[in-house]
């Protein structure tokens, strides 16, 4: 099941990528968590990943590990955590209990993200090329097997 499902995601990021669906990076403006202001905007040059999430969203939790690891097999590409809705000292404690070393995880505690990518639910991953153009979306949990196919299409 989880082999159709990886094929059904691939096969939906490539249709999304050969019908030109690339769409320019949104103009954003959020904090990291040291409170340094950070754009959207400053991702282009290199591929970048954007990952939605939460401390308290399950699936979010699960896929840590994962974006964790892709990072580390691929540091030509940016891997931005953006948290949603919630505060500084409580995304710091969850990364730290946990173990998750992440370069990028911002902040956007009015969830003002919402309004300029197409979200749909937590997690929802964008994929942007060097452009800074988003050229694939999933909304879920993404598997290993999942998110190398779709960091393929912006290598």
């Amino acid at each position: 099941m989880k082999k159709i499902q990886a094929c059904v995601w691939a096969i939906a990021a490539l249709l999304l990528v050969a019908c030109g669906e690339s769409k320019p990076t949104p103009e954003l403006v959020l904090q990291d968590l040291h409170g340094k202001k950070v754009s959207l905007q400053q991702l282009q040059g290199k591929p970048a990943v954007i990952n939605m999430w939460a401390t308290w969203c399950a699936p979010c939790r699960r896929e840590m590990p994962v974006l964790q690891q892709a990072q580390q097999n691929h540091p030509h590409i940016q891997f931005v955590l953006l948290n949603q809705g919630e505060k500084a000292s409580a995304v710091t404690a969850y990364l730290q209990k946990n173990q998750i070393l992440l370069p990028n995880v911002w902040l956007d505690e009015s969830m003002q993200a919402r309004a300029v990518l197409p979200y749909q639910g937590l997690p929802s991953t964008y994929f942007l090329n060097q452009r800074g153009e988003v050229v694939a979306h999933s909304l879920g949990e993404l598997t290993p097997v999942q998110l190398q196919q779709y960091l393929q299409q912006i290598q």
